[in-house]
């Protein structure tokens, strides 16, 4: 009966590791601070955030990740906006953003045509550039340059705080 009770518990720990493991990477819990995302995102917002996604680089244009940057001598996470990929060639000029000589169209931002800043790059093999939806309350790439893959942590796949807005992140 002993023996019994021990394997119980053994496949119970067992299926917990599994379960912490799938949900570490398949859905964590985030809370947004800061008003960097607004209207997409305000402070007190939760999110869920899929590592997968970013382990085996399923990182779109337009897609809201976490990454890590070292900002001002602080290491920080930061939610933003994925704007420019490898090798990709932008310009910011005139509030407007160009991707490959194409006007990027971004129904998201908080003001439209509040992109300030004169950027003209082509990014190399490994990164990215990234926005705030809030561009006149933002520190981004605009500021501390281009992130690498390996700064990226996650994707921003689900809203589930307030309730009245939850729902998949396009």
């Amino acid at each position: 009966m002993e023996k019994t009770k021990l394997n119980e518990w053994r496949s119970a720990l067992i299926e917990a590791v599994i379960l912490a493991v799938i949900l570490y990477f398949l859905f964590w819990p985030f809370l947004i601070e800061g008003s960097s995302m607004e209207n997409t995102f305000k402070t007190g917002d939760r999110v869920l955030v899929s590592r997968i996604s970013a382990y085996f680089n399923l990182i779109d244009y337009s897609d809201i990740i976490l990454c890590g940057i070292n900002y001002n001598g602080n290491e920080e996470i930061i939610v933003k906006r994925i704007i420019g990929k490898p090798n990709d060639h932008i310009v910011i000029q005139n509030n407007q953003i160009f991707i490959n000589n194409s006007l990027l169209t971004e129904p998201y931002i908080k003001i439209p045509g509040s992109t300030d800043g004169n950027v003209d790059i082509t990014l190399k093999d490994d990164e990215y550039y990234i926005l705030g939806d809030n561009r006149t309350h933002s520190t981004d790439s605009r500021v501390f340059g281009t992130i690498n893959k390996s700064d990226i942590i996650a994707k921003v796949v689900f809203k589930w705080y307030p309730f009245g807005e939850m729902g998949f992140i396009n």
